[in-house]
């Protein structure tokens, strides 16, 4: 388990029942933690932003910043964070495989020239496809 929800399970009985409430949250939708800001974890856990520093303080953390730093710190989410990045390389390898892929990287070799065309944001993808 990680040690954050560790923490959280070992003080439970202890916290106040609007602390109670941010730790159901926290154990209930634990992926989210690296995601949320203490604005937007008081606003859905119905309490105020102090309350989610107070909260991070009870469990020892200086706030909730460091809360989420030991969260995603963890073995284990960094290893959850590992096996994503594989499946992507994996679901790449997959997609290289495929007659479409080989028969578009064909025509883009044989072809005399290539035009790029960008627009707003796109314009990063089309400077690493252009280089």
């Amino acid at each position: 388990m990680n040690m954050v929800l560790k923490r959280i399970n070992e003080k439970y009985k202890y916290l106040s029942p609007s602390h109670k409430s941010i730790a159901n949250y926290l154990l209930n939708n634990h992926e989210k933690i690296p995601h949320l800001t203490a604005r937007e974890l008081a606003a859905k856990t119905l309490n105020v932003p102090s309350s989610i520093i107070s909260f991070s303080k009870k469990l020892g953390f200086e706030g909730f910043n460091e809360l989420k730093y030991c969260y995603m710190n963890d073995e284990k989410y960094n290893q959850m964070i590992d096996d994503e990045i594989l499946k992507a390389f994996m679901k790449a390898e997959e997609v290289t495989k495929r007659k479409e892929f080989k028969e578009a990287v064909r025509l883009l070799i044989e072809a005399p020239r290539i035009f790029i065309m960008a627009f707003q944001m796109s314009q990063i993808p089309a400077k690493d496809f252009y280089f």
